[in-house]
């Protein structure tokens, strides 16, 4: 079983000062890793932080998931999902924000689940498998 992880969860550990060890166990059995756009995501954070206190706290935190996990690129087999999928969801009138499609797509083209708080956004993505985050 392979997971991707995504950035609101890794956010929501950050904030709470929680650290990714709880989440590795959690999910011992399973591959786990993140999409190129959440590190990306991550390090605008890092980049805003409001003080140096948190930017320092903000990049050591990046630096560990980053040192954990694998990070799982945006290759040619994601771009041809997320090809498919955006028009399907404008038919349906469905708005999937872009880093979220990037995201479902490298999910569905390398065979793994996406662990989530945002269910609302990431249900609507057909073959994607959402792992509700606690």
């Amino acid at each position: 079983m392979g997971l991707i992880i995504d950035s609101c969860v890794l956010v929501t550990l950050e904030r709470h000062h929680a650290g990714i060890e709880g989440l590795l166990r959690d999910f011992a059995s399973a591959e786990i890793g993140i999409c190129a756009i959440t590190a990306a995501e991550l390090f605008y954070g890092v980049v805003k932080a409001a003080t140096e206190e948190r930017k320092i706290y903000r990049e050591a935190f990046l630096d560990k998931v980053l040192g954990e996990m694998i990070v799982y690129p945006f290759d040619l087999g994601a771009a041809l999902i997320y090809g498919r999928l955006w028009p399907q969801l404008k038919q349906k009138g469905l708005a999937v924000g872009t880093h979220d499609l990037q995201i479902a797509s490298t999910c569905i083209s390398i065979g793994f689940s996406l662990l989530t708080e945002n269910i609302r956004d990431f249900q609507k993505i057909q073959g994607l498998q959402v792992v509700p985050a606690k």
